[in-house]
């Protein structure tokens, strides 16, 4: 995924002003349990359905709609020493 990164960052400056404010990249590292990690998916994935379709089937896409890269992953890291939570 960094290369894509990489071959964005570019690229993006030949791009509409309009597009280059759209996109996005989001980073965050929390807390979770299992099962908030399971319900996350679950949004994320429900977000990312609305607009599914589009990918197989022209006749769903706005006019000006272009290809977009949506990818999301949630997943532990690396074990901190110590002790692992109850719920691991």
């Amino acid at each position: 995924m960094t290369q894509v990164l990489r071959d964005w960052w570019s690229v993006q400056r030949s791009y509409p002003v309009r597009w280059r404010r759209a996109a996005f990249m989001n980073t965050t590292i929390s807390h979770l349990t299992p099962a908030e990690l399971t319900t996350l998916s679950e949004e994320i994935d429900e977000i990312f359905g609305r607009y599914r379709d589009r990918g197989t089937n022209p006749a769903a896409r706005p006019k000006s709609a272009r290809p977009v890269r949506l990818f999301a992953f949630g997943h532990p890291l690396t074990p901190i020493p110590g002790p692992a939570p109850a719920d691991s």
